[in-house]
């Protein structure tokens, strides 16, 4: 498989890409390995977002005005390299994806652009919870924590995340869960605010084009929790389309079936751990609340709630096994 050419302030300084770890409409992330094969090996991911104007997009986009389209993508550009201003704001912070380097080349006359993110190397938090075989949900929990964690740093400087999703979520040596991709993230600002964001995740006023605020955020690490502890499975996941899951979800005459759907965890006979998945349950449909003002209202008092639940989650572990202790006796 053929790599990218990378720029000079990596490939002088013994980096090479060794594999493609993912893509998407705009680029691709690749596992960056410096000395590789060496004591001193480092690894890191790089991604790699690419601006390419075409003969068709500037015909039916910009009605064959190359001047303008040029411009206009030199904006677009522009704004998509607030990721590493973001991420380098976050500098120190444990729960959010730790930027390593970054650089730019802008060739309009050629008509591309290419924006480089060298970030730190974490696990996939699907590919972590197969490993798993499962999340527990004391690992369920934790993950609500750290991301709320997250949450807090943000809103502190008036950013919203907008696209929070199992696939933006990563997962650290050290068992951090780590929040990534700012690649949409935005300065919250009065009235609307653009429909973006994946649908299975997407506060139901975000889709509708209504304005919005930190509680979008709140909704969609509440459905993230939903999922992973579902079963890795959303509500009405029977139904084939995104778009008409989250026109369900929508649906006030439908929230009691989804609910329902939530409560069919299974919750534990004993007093203690069913205390601490009604807990979780009360979390999860508090953030996801179809009303703004129903949910919570801010990353500290959801993680407040979640930190109540690993309480007891922690409290039962304990006497469990101070039972097994003593049975062996």
């Amino acid at each position: 498989m053929t790599f990218p050419k990378l720029p000079i302030q990596w490939s002088e300084n013994g980096y090479e890409i060794t594999e493609e770890l993912g893509h998407g409409s705009y680029g691709s992330v690749y596992k960056l390995v410096k000395d590789k094969g060496t004591e001193n090996e480092e690894v890191s991911a790089l991604k790699i977002i690419n601006w390419t104007l075409d003969n068709n997009t500037v015909r039916y986009e910009f009605t064959k005005d190359w001047d303008e389209a040029r411009k206009s993508y030199a904006q677009r550009f522009d704004q998509m390299t607030q990721e590493v201003n973001l991420l380098e704001s976050f500098v120190g912070m444990k729960t959010i994806v730790q930027l390593k380097g970054s650089c730019t080349e802008k060739m309009p006359e050629l008509n591309y652009w290419k924006l480089y993110i060298q970030m730190e190397y974490l696990k996939d938090l699907m590919d972590f919870a197969d490993e798993c075989n499962g999340l527990t949900r004391k690992q369920i929990v934790k993950l609500g924590i750290d991301i709320c964690n997250a949450l807090e740093v943000c809103h502190a400087k008036n950013i919203i995340h907008r696209d929070i999703k199992p696939a933006n979520i990563m997962v650290s040596p050290k068992g951090y869960f780590k929040l990534g991709d700012f690649g949409v993230a935005r300065q919250q600002i009065s009235g609307s605010m653009t429909v973006i964001g994946s649908y299975d995740f997407m506060a139901p006023e975000v889709y509708k084009g209504m304005p919005y605020d930190q509680t979008a955020d709140i909704y969609s690490l509440g459905m993230v929790l939903y999922y992973l502890a579902n079963d890795f499975k959303l509500p009405f996941s029977e139904i084939q389309s995104s778009i008409d899951r989250i026109n369900r979800r929508m649906n006030g005459d439908t929230e009691w079936d989804w609910k329902q759907k939530l409560s069919s965890w299974g919750i534990a006979t004993n007093i203690k751990q069913k205390m601490s998945e009604e807990i979780l349950y009360d979390t999860v449909m508090t953030a996801c609340a179809n009303d703004p003002k129903a949910r919570y209202q801010s990353a500290t008092a959801m993680k407040r709630d979640l930190m109540i639940c690993m309480d007891k989650i922690c409290t039962w572990e304990k006497r469990k096994d101070n039972w097994e202790a003593a049975k062996k006796k």
